[in-house]
């Protein structure tokens, strides 16, 4: 499944609750420039989120407007599923944004969640085609550079991983 906003928010929640400024924050320093939402999506995710019972607004910690935001058991349970999939269709964007956002929040196993990408990953590996791999056709250009996307991306995360358990 796609990583919406919604899933890296409850990630994010996961070892302290926060406001939607602060979340939004965490997000940039996880995902970098290129990957910044602006504060009406994070209160629109956390609205929905609310809804659906995985956040709730904790009054003890919110001042005036700023609401801050603390999960359920329920979202706590949504956010470490969403972090575990590996399904087939896993794609190599997903599998680096669970990365990124588990070592973005303290207290995720992210050893499992490295795991998990290497899983789906490595089923997407390219089968060895004899004589190698024509590049004729576009789609074949495209397969090709797929192909090597997921191999450095697994190196990556083999580097994450032997760095998760280092640390």
């Amino acid at each position: 499944m796609a990583a919406t906003l919604g899933d890296l928010l409850l990630v994010l929640l996961h070892d302290r609750p926060g406001s939607s400024h602060e979340l939004r924050q965490r997000h940039a320093a996880a995902l970098g420039p290129r990957n910044e939402v602006n504060i009406k999506r994070v209160e629109a995710a956390l609205t929905r989120q609310q809804r659906l019972g995985y956040v709730r607004t904790e009054e003890a910690l919110s001042r005036g407007r700023k609401r801050v935001w603390v999960l359920t058991d329920a979202g706590r349970r949504r956010g470490r599923d969403w972090l575990l999939e590996d399904g087939p269709g896993s794609e190599v964007e997903d599998v680096v944004v669970r990365a990124l956002i588990a070592l973005a929040a303290d207290g995720i196993d992210v050893e499992a969640v490295v795991g998990s990408g290497v899983a789906a990953l490595e089923r997407r590996l390219p089968r060895p085609v004899a004589g190698g791999r024509h590049l004729g056709t576009i789609a074949e250009v495209r397969a090709a550079y797929e192909d090597e996307t997921v191999k450095a991306t697994l190196r990556w995360l083999r580097r994450l991983h032997a760095r998760s358990q280092v640390a």
